[in-house]
C-alpha cells in the first residue's frame, strides 16, 4: 500500500517444474490436477516466495464479469482469425478500436496466430503474454471509472458465481478500495508493474514440450528489468514497463 503500485507476473503454463509434494516434474498447468494448494506451493517454490492466497476463475466466469460491466473498448492490433473445431473455438476479430463482449474478450486473449500464420505475435508466447498484460491494465482502467459504480451489484454477482478464492469478503473490499486509491495516486500506470517470465525449451515428447527457468536466484526476477542466466545465456524475464 505504501508504494501505490501493483506487481503482475505472468508464468507460462508450460513451464517444466517440480510439482510441490509429488516428487515429480511436469508442466506447471498440471499442478492444478493435485489441487489449488499444490499450484500455490509449486509457484511459491519457483519464485522463492510464500504464496498465501489465491483467486481462481474460468473462461465462463471471465465472460460473465466482462458482460457485467457492459463489455470493454480495446484497439485490436490486427485481424485475428482462428478456427479449432476440437475446442469449439472460433475467433474472428477486426483490427482497430472494437467494443468487445465477454466472449470476444476471451477469444482475443486466447489468440496466438491465424490458421495460415499470416498474422502472429512476433515473439510467440512472450508476445501474447505482453498483450494480455496490456489488455488487463486497460480493463482495470475502464472498470475503475466512476461511471461503473452503478454496475457494482452486477459485477459482484458475476464474481460471486464464478470466482473461487480464500480471501474473505472484507479483504476483497479492502483491496478494491486500495485499487481506487492507487488509480487516484499514480493513475493507471500504478496499477501493474508487469514482468514477463520466459525461458528455454527443456523437455520434449512426441506430443508436447515444456519450458524451464534456470537455477538463477528467484529474487532477482523481482529486482532487475532484464535477467539473463550466466549458465545458459537465455533471457529469463524482463519488465515490460518502468
Amino acid at each position: 500500500p505504501s508504494t501505490k503500485r501493483v506487481a503482475l507476473i505472468n508464468t507460462p503454463r508450460d513451464y517444466y517444474v517440480d510439482l510441490a509434494g509429488t516428487n515429480s516434474k511436469d508442466k506447471l498447468t498440471h499442478a492444478g490436477l493435485y489441487g489449488v494448494e499444490t499450484s500455490m506451493a509449486t509457484l511459491g517454490n519457483l519464485y522463492g516466495v510464500n504464496v498465501e492466497h489465491y483467486i481462481r476463475i474460468n473462461f465462463a466466469g471471465f465472460i460473465s464479469i466482462i458482460d457485467a460491466i457492459g463489455g470493454v473498448d480495446y484497439d485490436v492490433p490486427f485481424r485475428m482469425q482462428y478456427s479449432d473445431p476440437s475446442q469449439h473455438l472460433e475467433i474472428d476479430l477486426q483490427p482497430g478500436m472494437q467494443h468487445l463482449t465477454g466472449k470476444q474478450t476471451v477469444e482475443f486473449l486466447r489468440w496466438r496466430h491465424n490458421n495460415d500464420y499470416s498474422k502472429q505475435y512476433v515473439n510467440g508466447d512472450e508476445g501474447r503474454v505482453e498483450n494480455q498484460q496490456k489488455f488487463l491494465k486497460e480493463l482495470a482502467r475502464q472498470v475503475l471509472q466512476v461511471k461503473n459504480a452503478s454496475k457494482i451489484p452486477k459485477i459482484a454477482e458475476a464474481v460471486s458465481k464464478n470466482v473461487k478464492t480464500d480471501f474473505t469478503t472484507g479483504e476483497l473490499l479492502w483491496m478494491g478500495k486500495q485499487a481506487l486509491q492507487i488509480v487516484g495516486h499514480a493513475g493507471i500506470a500504478g496499477l501493474a508493474h508487469t514482468l514477463v517470465i520466459v525461458g528455454i525449451v527443456c523437455h520434449v515428447t512426441s506430443s508436447w514440450f515444456a519450458w524451464s527457468i534456470s537455477s538463477l536466484p528467484r529474487r532477482r526476477l523481482f529486482q532487475v528489468p532484464q535477467i539473463r542466466s550466466k549458465e545458459e545465456g537465455s533471457v529469463l524475464g524482463y519488465a515490460t514497463d518502468d
